[in-house]
């Protein structure tokens, strides 16, 4: 079905849809002035006419006006969020308007994207979607449960390397004690197990800031969608976090939109999209990569997207940290400004 868009108190573009609505049955919608990237303006009186299929343009001569026919190509982004705010980390910079971040880099890869486009026309674009892929779970561990306790002692007993260290912590705040080695394990455990449960309560009051962050963003645009896939996989005794679920709704969601997109705009430094894009390639879909460099704009140089997905993607589009503190985008700060700053 192709749609039409029209100003809403333009004459002849109502007299179009009444023409058009004759020929075919046209789905119409009212179209709204959007970005100075996104717009077509026509050679005659229309303030906005917009066809989809080139196929169409006889029917548009059927009312006797002289418009420009062009396809619509609509691009939807994907964002890692982990590897958005790692860009941001590694710019020291950080960023209080997410739809004004979008929305540039959106212009930005419009831009790169015309310069891949043989001939003099500029086709126009539309921003449709923007898919924000984040953690909103993590593991949940009663750490005032006998029975987690009794489990983390067992683990405990079987890492020889944690358990050392922390017989050395028991050994030094034992010292002239006459402490024997049974006491020494026990305060060793304990020790470790209050650094535990510190630890862990600091992770949930990260991520809890987290998910009102993105609540935040969520409120403040209707363009991005906050889609909470991920979950943080807990290792106590080691301390660490491995992140599980993003790269796969990422690359999920990156096949399953594909009827929606022409061009599919990736942030990301993983690779684990590449053979969705591989896919996607071969049906004509355009994939770009958004490389985020530190410093000013070079020559090609600071480049920090992988290579095997700069390989795999159609064009590249470089965003300098420079210009997004320039457009006021970005403020340059300190690293522990960020949501992610204690992970």
């Amino acid at each position: 079905m192709t749609d039409v868009f029209a100003s809403k108190n333009d004459t002849p573009a109502y007299e179009a849809r009444m023409l058009l609505k004759k020929v075919e049955n046209f789905s119409w919608q009212t179209c709204y002035h959007a970005t100075k990237v996104g717009i077509l303006v026509p050679r005659t009186k229309f303030s906005a006419f917009l066809c989809r299929n080139r196929t169409h343009a006889d029917i548009c001569k059927l009312g006797n006006m002289k418009c420009e026919v062009k396809t619509l190509h609509r691009f939807m982004s994907f964002v890692n969020g982990s590897n958005l705010f790692g860009a941001f980390k590694h710019l020291e910079v950080f960023v209080d308007d997410y739809e004004a971040l979008f929305s540039y880099v959106f212009e930005e890869t419009v831009k790169r994207w015309r310069t891949t486009i043989d001939g003099a026309v500029r086709p126009p674009a539309q921003q449709v979607r923007i898919y924000w892929y984040v953690v909103d779970s993590m593991d949940e561990w009663d750490l005032l449960n006998p029975r987690t306790k009794q489990h983390l002692y067992e683990r405990f007993q079987d890492d020889r390397e944690v358990k050392n260290r922390w017989i050395s912590e028991a050994v030094r705040s034992l010292a002239g004690t006459g402490a024997d080695q049974s006491k020494v394990e026990l305060t060793a455990f304990n020790l470790c197990y209050d650094d535990f449960k510190s630890w862990y309560e600091k992770k949930q009051v990260i991520l809890n800031g987290m998910n009102r962050f993105y609540h935040a963003v969520e409120a403040s645009t209707d363009f991005i969608e906050i889609c909470r896939t991920g979950r943080w996989k807990v290792d106590l005794l080691r301390k660490t976090l491995a992140e599980k679920g993003v790269d796969v709704g990422f690359a999920v969601d990156l096949l399953a939109f594909q009827q929606y997109y022409d061009v599919a705009v990736l942030v990301s430094a993983d690779v684990d999209g590449v053979p969705s894009m591989d896919v996607l390639k071969h049906t004509g879909k355009q994939m770009a990569v958004v490389d985020f460099i530190r410093g000013p704009v070079t020559e090609g140089k600071n480049r920090s997207t992988t290579s095997h997905l700069k390989l795999t993607a159609d064009f590249i589009v470089p965003i300098f940290e420079a210009d997004l503190v320039k457009t006021g985008i970005a403020t340059r700060g300190e690293v522990d400004a960020f949501p992610l700053r204690d992970i």
